[in-house]
């Protein structure tokens, strides 16, 4: 499924290159979920059950509203009726074909049924329409899970 441009992939010091594929659409199924763009009541749901998707509130910081109000059109979530299940905060560089993947979050009960590999798709394909050829997403050194993530 990953094809098309060559992406490098910035994990704090790591870097390696990975193709991917362009999917024109801006809502994807997911099982019987759907992505879709992120709204502030899902914000608040998020910022609310912050323990649920984080196991503490250590990320709640980092949860900015302006991820929804300046980068609204690059912030995503994966809803199970009215329930947030995953979500993805990005954005694009204002000065260099490069898309950040900022969090990526899943709820509990949720993990393990690939909802955050396909978000991340959802925003490569989103980032790869609006001209980026990098991709980056930080994580600290000692985050083992986050690194295998993204390097998957």
């Amino acid at each position: 499924m990953r094809s098309v441009q060559s992406w490098q992939l910035i994990v704090s010091s790591l870097h390696f290159e990975e193709q991917f594929t362009y999917i024109n659409t801006n809502v994807r199924k997911v099982g019987c979920m759907e992505i879709r763009r992120c709204t502030k009541a899902d914000y608040d749901e998020i910022i609310a059950h912050i323990e649920d998707f984080w196991g503490s509130n250590r990320t709640l910081g980092l949860h900015h509203p302006m991820f929804v109000y300046e980068f609204g059109n690059s912030a995503y979530v994966i809803k199970d009726g009215d329930c947030v299940a995953a979500y993805l905060f990005g954005f694009l560089s204002q000065t260099e074909p490069t898309a950040y993947v900022h969090l990526i979050g899943v709820r509990t009960a949720y993990r393990r049924r690939g909802l955050a590999p396909c978000l991340y798709d959802h925003f490569v394909t989103f980032a790869q329409a609006h001209g980026c050829t990098e991709l980056k997403a930080v994580t600290t050194p000692g985050n083992n899970e986050s690194l295998q993530f993204h390097q998957a």
